[in-house]
């Protein structure tokens, strides 16, 4: 029968500063010195491992960070791409269209494919907005508060209905 391995146990940074308080809460107590010198030998390796947790930590983020950011550089160049190719697209239609109506042909056929002129579906084509009556003009309304206004005033103490001026939200820097 084989042995089932035993894989370590992950420490948690809540895990490692737990056992740090303890010792710390406990260090007055070793009266006898061999023990107080063990209690601080484990101070200091418990220290150790809470930075080097720590490190991991802001490395892990980092890194995540970083994918991120290349994500995000890698969707624009993908809009882009996109971009040019549509343009594309749709210079290779209307060359086809071009080349069928000056030859006066409603087709142009390859070996494997082809292009054809089809009648595309009635639409409406906008030539000056301005003049267009309002009727037919379709209004947006976006709404959003302003926070920038309301925290100076909420800051001086005025009241407003819907809003509160939170100060002892807390947040992590990376360093």
């Amino acid at each position: 029968m084989s042995a089932i391995p035993v894989l370590p146990v992950k420490e948690t940074l809540a895990d490692i500063t737990e056992r740090l308080t303890e010792l710390l809460d406990t260090i007055d107590m070793c009266d006898d010195p061999d023990v107080r010198i063990e209690c601080e030998t484990e101070i200091m390796d418990v220290l150790t491992r809470q930075m080097s947790k720590i490190d991991r930590m802001c490395e892990l983020a980092d890194a995540i960070d970083f994918q991120i950011a290349l994500r995000k550089k890698q969707v624009t160049l993908l809009e882009k791409a996109n971009k040019r190719g549509y343009a594309i697209l749709e210079r290779i239609d209307w060359a086809a269209m071009r080349v069928m109506e000056a030859t006066n042909r409603r087709e142009l056929t390859g070996s494997l494919y082809s292009f054809s002129l089809r009648k595309l579906p009635p639409s409406v084509e906008v030539t000056n907005q301005a003049v267009v009556p309002p009727q037919y003009i379709r209004t947006t309304v976006s709404e959003s508060v302003d926070k920038a206004v309301a925290k100076v005033d909420l800051r001086n103490g005025v009241t407003i209905p819907g809003l509160q001026y939170v100060v002892d939200r807390k947040g992590v820097t990376r360093k």
